[in-house]
């Protein structure tokens, strides 16, 4: 799906008009970086630009403590930055406590002129991503180098199942983002803030269909609000979401059978405990060595407390691409990454073993068999197209809808799944989007 271009023009107008504010506030970063740090600030490093932070490293003089990283949300680009912030500072704490993978602390944090910002110890490493991609040759997304050696391969997989072991063992009572409640317990307290989110509300102009409190007691409520939000994004992003009528019709077709798809998933562990969970881990937040042990873990605003069926998914960046970016398309992707995940599931079986041994697991918390039975039920594909909005109509029509609606023999048919109501509206929405269409404005 297309996202919306005048949103994503004022989300960039506004990130751009930022820019200069930031530039001209570069140097007074150092007197930021010690008001929290301490020590005597030596250097301001070259500034890193992600695709929602602008990060700054401060070089001290050596005193024993790591350097610091100075980070913001990009304006236009984060619409909820103080959310964000607070969701990032409430995870990285917990799991600084939590966890035995290495955690940046969080120095202070506050609101800054150039908007609310954390500043954090600096962690050593290279990004894993780098150190196993394949030459991209002007391919704009990178891809997983396929040529890797296994035993290369296989560490990468064993680090990355360590971390998952321990992430799928902190667990919640409900659905949401966490934070240190006044008796000094960790518990959900707020909306989970999702990648989905902030890339609806920059690329498409929608706002989330949940209140900032709202939380969740079952993964069946949550699911059906997903599968709900699908609609939510298709009725308002107003621009560039549909091609012509019948492109439209295929549109809702697709949600309304999705939420049929939902409704009726198994209700296995529906009322959890829920698992920490991350929408944004990838190679790209991994920090390792040279022999590619983990230094660290980075970026932590799309942590909250999920559906179980979420970490029973094997992770999406086995491949670094995510499926819709994948260069050769979402089947030649479903080929190789399930090559890759049978060689994951070796990796999580030996280090589910070790943690056994060692006290640190119990046999019922086994993600492996799981994680396959997801793959093989199409239950991944579900998860995956639930959390992804801009991917939701290619993932459906690829890997969904024949699944759970048998054989297409023509789009017609499909429509004929929609209870009355649902026909009886489509004529309706599709003469209100067509309209849109014509107008392109963004109210």
């Amino acid at each position: 799906m297309l996202c919306d271009n005048l949103a994503q023009d004022k989300a960039d107008a506004e990130y751009q008009a930022w820019i200069p504010k930031f530039a001209k506030s570069l140097v007074s970063l150092a007197d930021l970086a010690k008001e929290y740090r301490g020590g005597k600030p030596i250097e301001i490093c070259p500034v890193e630009k992600g695709s929602f932070n602008v990060c700054v490293r401060v070089r001290f003089e050596p005193d024993g403590k790591p350097d610091a990283m100075v980070r913001f949300p990009c304006p236009g680009r984060v619409k909820l930055p103080e959310e964000k912030v607070k969701n990032e500072v409430e995870v990285m704490q917990y799991l600084r406590d939590t966890v035995s993978t290495p955690i940046p602390r969080v120095l202070g944090y506050g609101v800054h002129e150039l908007g609310p910002f954390i500043v954090m110890e600096f962690m050593d490493g290279e990004r894993l991503s780098r150190l196993v991609m394949a030459e991209t040759s002007g391919i704009q997304c990178a891809t997983l180098d396929l040529n890797l050696s296994q035993g290369r391969l296989m560490t990468v997989y064993r680090n990355l199942a360590d971390v998952l072991i321990e992430l799928s063992a902190l667990r919640f009572e409900s659905i949401g983002s966490i934070a240190r409640n006044p008796q000094g317990s960790w518990a959900v307290s707020r909306r989970p803030l999702t990648y989905n989110t902030i890339d609806l509300l920059e690329s498409a102009n929608v706002q989330p269909n949940l209140e900032p409190s709202r939380t969740f007691t079952s993964s069946s409520e949550y699911l059906e609000l997903l599968a709900a939000q699908h609609i939510h994004h298709l009725i308002n992003q107003r621009n560039d979401i549909i091609k012509d009528e019948a492109d439209c019709r295929r549109k809702y077709t697709a949600r309304h059978l999705f939420q049929k798809i939902v409704k009726n998933l198994p209700k296995d562990e529906d009322t959890g405990p829920f698992p920490l969970f991350c929408d944004d881990l990838r190679f790209s937040n991994m920090l390792v060595d040279k022999q590619l042990n983990i230094t660290a873990l980075i970026d932590f605003e799309f942590f909250y407390a999920a559906p179980v069926q979420f970490m029973h998914c094997p992770p999406w960046y086995l491949l670094l691409a995510p499926p819709e970016d994948y260069p050769q398309g979402l089947r030649a992707f479903a080929s190789a990454f399930s090559d890759r995940v049978l060689l994951f599931l070796q990796a999580l079986r030996e280090r589910e073993n070790m943690a056994i041994q060692n006290g640190k697991l119990d046999e019922s918390q086994r993600l492996s068999h799981r994680m396959q039975k997801t793959m093989d039920d199409g239950t991944f594909w579900v998860m995956y197209a639930a959390r992804k909005s801009f991917a939701f109509d290619d993932i459906y029509w690829e890997f969904l809808d024949e699944r759970f609606f048998g054989e297409r023999k023509s789009f017609e048919e499909r429509t004929q799944l929609l209870s009355t109501e649902e026909r009886l509206k489509l004529d309706e929405f599709v003469k209100m989007k067509m309209e849109q269409k014509e107008q392109r404005s963004l109210e």
